[in-house]
């Protein structure tokens, strides 16, 4: 399944209900949980802690202020065509708003 996190900050309710090896989108405003020290960032470590597979929009992640080399390993930045590949490659979509 692939959870699309739009404008929604991350919250251990959300967490709870992303199950282990989802793949998570981040764009918008939840980019800013990659930043270490920001509130929203234990809920990040959560979704790594379960396997979760990662991703963050590069446009967003770069209107962030954040760049590429500043991401946890396992986060990995994509483009536009990276997300349309997402979309093909999971059947279940979920945006969080």
């Amino acid at each position: 399944m692939l959870h699309i996190l739009a404008s929604a900050a991350l919250n251990p309710i959300m967490v709870e209900r992303i199950a282990a090896g989802s793949a998570v989108l981040l764009q918008q405003n939840s980019v800013w949980a990659l930043r270490p020290g920001h509130q929203d960032f234990v809920c990040l470590e959560a979704l790594l802690a379960k396997s979760c597979q990662v991703y963050v929009l590069l446009d967003d992640l770069k209107l962030s202020g954040l760049s590429e080399l500043s991401l946890p390993a396992s986060v990995q930045a994509i483009d536009y065509a990276g997300w349309v590949a997402l979309t093909v490659e999971h059947e279940v979509i979920k945006t969080w708003h």
